[in-house]
């Protein structure tokens, strides 16, 4: 795929969302997934919201050769990824404060979308080293990631702000 033609960033998108995971968009089922009432409605409703836009952006085009298939870009079409991946880490992730899982979703929607292997490692690895677990973990979790961010001073501002999300998050959702 040529990243600079807009026609395969529409098939790109369009494959990104094809392989989103697979959520029941319900009250019920959002909060079998951990997702607190206040913010399950509220996330619900941002869902068939943002539904209706990728609804509306997947076109088919029709021309020479056989019909093809494509998503434009859309306002919000990150936090739509975002979404789906936000509920997946809540359900594999049950211990792990809501905060951190939905900064994990962001960077890894955008990393998919955007080409982005650093933020889609960065994002996927916030989950799986659990740095919410201690220490050692965001350590861990530092040292892997590190290395998708080329100079030093990348480097230190994406620790900075590593360290800076962990120790911001609220006591009561690790309670």
């Amino acid at each position: 795929m040529d990243p600079g033609s807009l026609n395969d960033l529409g098939v790109h998108r369009l494959a990104v969302i094809d392989a989103l995971p697979s959520v029941f968009w319900s009250i019920k089922s959002l909060e079998e997934a951990n997702i607190p009432r206040d913010r399950a409605l509220g996330l619900l409703s941002e869902y068939d919201e943002l539904h209706l836009k990728q609804v509306s952006a997947t076109v088919t085009e029709y021309g020479e050769g056989p019909p093809r298939r494509k998503v434009e870009d859309f306002r919000g079409i990150d936090r739509y990824v975002a979404l789906h991946y936000l509920v997946y880490f809540t359900e594999m992730y049950q211990e792990a404060p809501f905060s951190l899982l939905e900064r994990a979703a962001t960077l890894l929607a955008k990393g998919l979308l955007e080409l982005d292997n650093r933020l889609k490692n960065a994002g996927e690895n916030l989950v799986r080293y659990e740095v919410w677990r201690g220490p050692q973990y965001l350590q861990a979790y530092v040292d892997a990631t590190k290395r998708y961010f080329g100079t030093k001073g990348r480097r230190d501002r994406f620790e900075k702000e590593t360290r800076a999300l962990i120790s911001g998050i609220d006591s009561k959702e690790t309670a």
